[in-house]
């Protein structure tokens, strides 16, 4: 096999193997775009979860007040009051604002995965930088051999007379 075709099977096998090695990792199919998947379906669950629960409170809420105890429970609590009932009044302290828990929110990943064109300049970029220094590293190491071979008194020389 020619040193060009050698070179050639080796662009193309490393090519390949950094293609798939980048789409794999940063790819559409890849494994961060697959943990950007995951941490935004963990927040709509969440979202839904939440909603969930805010939307069952108030069907709780709409099944008191179709009683009369939950009406009147409402009005009182809106500063109504029933005729005949004895009303206190209160001097209250300053009105405490709602402290709402923190609501631990699972966190986002944005990622915007590679596209496989750019992949491929990617794996071809490195594969042809990789196959430039095996050629020079090739040809440094045949230089070195030849100037072995050109020593005089190298044993491996043999020379053939015929006669």
């Amino acid at each position: 096999m020619s040193k060009t075709r050698k070179y050639i099977f080796i662009f193309l096998t490393l090519c390949l193997s950094f293609f798939f090695l980048i789409s794999g990792i940063f790819g559409t199919n890849g494994y961060y775009y697959n943990k950007a998947l995951i941490s935004q379906l963990q927040a709509v669950e969440y979202e839904e979860d939440s909603m969930n629960m805010e939307l069952e409170a108030l069907e709780m809420q709409r099944e008191s007040l179709s009683t009369e105890e939950g009406l009147r429970d409402a009005a009182i609590s809106l500063g109504y009051y029933v005729e005949g009932d004895e009303v206190y009044r209160f001097q209250t302290p300053a009105l405490q604002e709602n402290v709402s828990i923190a609501e631990t929110k699972p966190q986002t990943i944005e990622f915007t995965p590679l596209k496989p064109v750019i992949c491929i300049l990617i794996a071809a970029g490195i594969s042809a930088v990789v196959v430039l220094f095996a050629a020079i590293i090739d040809s440094r190491r045949q230089t070195s051999y030849d100037i072995e071979q050109d020593k005089p008194g190298n044993p491996t020389d043999t020379y053939y007379i015929d006669g």
